[in-house]
C-alpha cells in the first residue's frame, strides 16, 4: 500500500520541482579536480578535502559542508573542533575517523566518518591533512571545511561556493 502511495504522489509533484538525476561522481573527477586546483590557495584546499572525503568517505555534500554563510550549526554541522582520529592497521594501512552530529539517514543519532588511504592521488588522508594545516587559523567552532580568506578572516565551504568551484572544471 506505501508503494501505491509513493508513486500517486510523485506523479503531483510540480514540473518545476523535480530535477533530473546528476550523474555520478567518479575517480577521473577526482583528478581533474587535483589538477586543476591550487592547492597553496586555503579555499581550494578545503574543497578537494572535501571533495575526497564525500567521495572516498560515500557522505552526502549536506553532512560536510553548510547551506550558507548564515546557517552554520553545531548542532546539525561538523565543526573543526570534531575529533578527527588518524591510525593505522596492523598491516600499516593509514585512515582516519571524525563523527558528525547528524545524517540524513540517521538524524540527530550522527554517523562517523571513515576514511582510507589510498595508493592514489585522491587519497583523502593527505587531503585532510593539508586541509587543517593550510587553514589552521580558522577560529576553533568554524565548520570543518572552513577556509581562510586573503583579508586574514575566514568563511565556511557552503555547498553553493562548492559546487560552483567544482563545476568550473566540468
Amino acid at each position: 500500500m506505501l508503494s501505491s502511495v509513493k508513486k500517486g504522489v510523485s506523479k503531483l509533484v510540480p514540473a518545476e520541482s523535480q530535477r533530473d538525476k546528476s550523474d555520478p561522481v567518479t575517480l577521473e573527477h577526482l583528478h581533474c579536480l587535483l589538477r586543476n586546483l591550487d592547492l597553496s590557495n586555503a579555499k581550494d584546499a578545503a574543497i578537494y578535502a572535501a571533495s575526497t572525503a564525500a567521495f572516498h568517505g560515500v557522505c552526502r555534500s549536506s553532512e560536510l559542508c553548510v547551506l550558507s554563510c548564515n546557517l552554520f550549526d553545531p548542532s546539525k554541522h561538523v565543526s573543526n573542533t570534531a575529533r578527527i582520529v588518524f591510525d593505522s592497521t596492523p598491516s600499516g594501512v593509514r585512515h582516519a575517523s571524525f563523527n558528525i552530529p547528524w545524517s540524513k539517514t540517521k538524524g540527530s543519532k550522527g554517523a562517523t566518518i571513515i576514511l582510507t588511504d589510498l595508493n592514489n592521488p585522491t587519497s583523502p588522508i593527505p587531503a585532510l591533512r593539508h586541509h587543517l594545516s593550510a587553514n589552521a587559523k580558522v577560529p576553533p567552532g568554524a565548520p570543518l571545511f572552513a577556509f581562510e580568506t586573503d583579508d586574514g578572516g575566514w568563511e565556511p565551504l557552503t555547498k553553493t561556493n562548492w559546487l560552483r568551484d567544482v563545476m568550473k572544471f566540468g
